[in-house]
């Protein structure tokens, strides 16, 4: 249950802070999850706007002093049969954006990682934040009671 005191925090600032919500075990696991996703998402989106500046996926690659053969596919973005030891890393990307100056390296944004993430629906469809959403919110007690 959540003391009055949080509830009008929340009904005045919007947000609160609890302890003790989740395990440390999920938290672990939804740290190592988003990292992963976020790390990813923001591959393909370096990736995607490397090919934009660059002009061509053979450019993006050149830049990055790689001399491996397309074979008549230009697509590095995992759609191709160009193995992932050519891929360019995350990092190898930060830097070629970097190298072109400020302003190349954009702003990312991330919206419902739980549609995209099993760790993170998992963990947003527990009873405990269910319970405590709907205390936030007055809506009763959370869970159903079939």
């Amino acid at each position: 249950s959540i003391p009055a005191e949080l509830l009008l925090k929340f009904h005045t600032l919007g947000h609160v802070k609890t302890s003790a919500l989740l395990h440390e075990s999920d938290i672990a696991a939804l740290r190592t999850a988003v990292q992963a996703q976020l790390g990813q998402s923001e591959r393909n989106f370096l990736l995607e706007k490397a090919e934009i500046m660059f002009q061509s996926d053979e450019l993006v690659l050149f830049s990055l002093g790689s001399d491996s053969d397309t074979d008549g596919d230009s697509r590095i973005d995992g759609n191709s049969e160009r193995s992932n030891a050519s891929q360019p890393s995350l990092e190898e990307l930060r830097d070629m954006m970097t190298s072109l100056g400020p302003g190349a390296l954009p702003f990312l944004q991330t919206f419902n990682l739980h549609a995209r993430c099993e760790t993170v629906a998992r963990v947003s469809r527990s009873r405990a934040l269910a319970a405590i959403a709907a205390q936030l919110l007055g809506c009763g007690s959370g869970g159903r009671s079939d």
